[in-house]
């Protein structure tokens, strides 16, 4: 899908800047804004344009389709698998229970029970989400994440963290496949996967806005 990019200073108003572009390109031209898609970096931004179109339209009318970046990679990958979101809670006892009956010294010193453990496992569940979403999949990389991510461990241990979270990291990712159940980062490398193979005829148009 062919795609140009449009600038805006930061001082300016961009849901403003955005009905103008479509007032210009469609509605002064009766052309169907209901086949538009925007795409924001959170789900505010759309709350406010349906607002103004709904000023500068002044009757009912039908409006884009609009997604948060989050909605959006969900909307990708639901056109070719069946999935659910797992919860973080839940996200974090399965680490718990993978790094129990795996790597027993990540719950040792004191960390044997799922509430002690609790912290930590979130700790790992965000560490592997930035992994996918940065699509690392080797972990021996000297990449800035797991310098970043590491940096206050003493280094004779970061060898033998980075071999327990590798090891976690497969046997959660295996587990969530098989039940069809992917955390925010294993949505983002899906949604990767799938790109190229699906389509968005639905949408004359897909704006992405603001999306850092």
């Amino acid at each position: 899908m062919a795609g140009s990019v449009i600038t805006y200073n930061l001082s300016e108003d961009l849901i403003d800047n955005l009905v103008k572009l479509l007032e210009k390109d469609f509605i002064k031209s009766g052309k169907d804004i209901q086949k538009l898609a925007f795409v924001f970096e959170g789900k505010r931004p759309s709350s406010f344009m349906k607002n103004r179109l709904s000023e500068k339209i002044g009757k009912s009318f039908f409006p884009p389709t609009f997604f948060s970046i989050d909605e959006f990679i969900e909307y990708i990958v639901a056109k070719k698998d069946n999935f659910s979101r797992i919860p973080d809670l839940d996200a974090s006892y399965s680490i718990y229970r993978l790094a129990k009956e795996n790597c027993p010294d990540l719950v040792g010193g004191g960390r044997e029970s799922f509430s002690k453990f609790l912290p930590w496992a979130s700790e790992i569940k965000t560490f592997i989400d930035e992994l996918d979403l940065e699509n690392i999949k080797d972990l021996s990389k000297n990449t800035p994440l797991i310098k970043n991510t590491l940096k206050n461990e003493p280094p004779k241990r970061i060898q033998g963290l980075l071999k327990d979270i590798d090891t976690i990291r497969s046997l959660f990712m295996r587990e969530m496949q098989k039940n069809k159940t992917y955390t925010k980062g294993m949505l983002y490398r899906r949604a990767s996967e799938l790109i190229d193979e699906v389509s968005f005829k639905e949408f004359e148009k897909v704006f992405f806005c603001n999306v850092f």
